[in-house]
């Protein structure tokens, strides 16, 4: 009587330690990666990424020296993290909030352009210009403005629109 314990050939065995070491290597190259990101400070600029709106022009109305801007959608907007930087095309004025306020999908916001007096209505009316010695924006009928605003944390731009009175 023979006895047939199947044993595997050499070429059958040795797989398990080969797959065993290439998955310890890519398990090493992969925190190695993650270390070293953290440890570059690449993790702190990802997280600064600016918020994501579609920001459209609701309404103009050269006579009165105002327009009107809707979120159309996307993160809310906080006014302590965003500026508003007004452009007639030759001078450029920079808005800041003094205090908080959210502009959310669905929300309007009007900023009168009055030579010097500026407002902005709806998201926190206390926005003051950032260097009160820079020189004034002009809005009338010959004068098409800029309007970007911009995300104070990563000083990216989150929208910029032509505005057309």
């Amino acid at each position: 009587m023979k006895l047939d314990f199947n044993i595997p050939d050499a070429d059958e065995r040795g797989v398990s330690p080969v797959i065993g070491v290439i998955l310890m290597v890519a398990i090493t190259v992969i925190l190695a990666a993650v270390i070293g990101t953290f440890v570059l400070g690449l993790g702190d600029q990802v997280s600064q990424t600016a918020p994501q709106a579609t920001i459209s022009v609701d309404s103009v109305d050269a006579g009165s020296n105002q327009f009107t801007l809707k979120h159309g959608g996307g993160d809310d907007l906080e006014a302590s993290d965003t500026d508003l930087v007004i452009s007639d095309g030759s001078n450029s004025i920079t808005l800041v909030p003094g205090g908080e306020g959210t502009l959310s999908t669905a929300d309007t916001t009007t900023i009168v352009v009055n030579g010097g007096t500026y407002s902005v209505s709806n998201w926190d009316g206390t926005w003051s210009k950032e260097n009160s010695g820079s020189t004034d924006i002009t809005f009338d009928t010959n004068t098409d403005l800029t309007v970007t605003l911009v995300d104070t944390g990563s000083d990216q731009v989150i929208a910029e629109k032509e505005i057309k009175p």
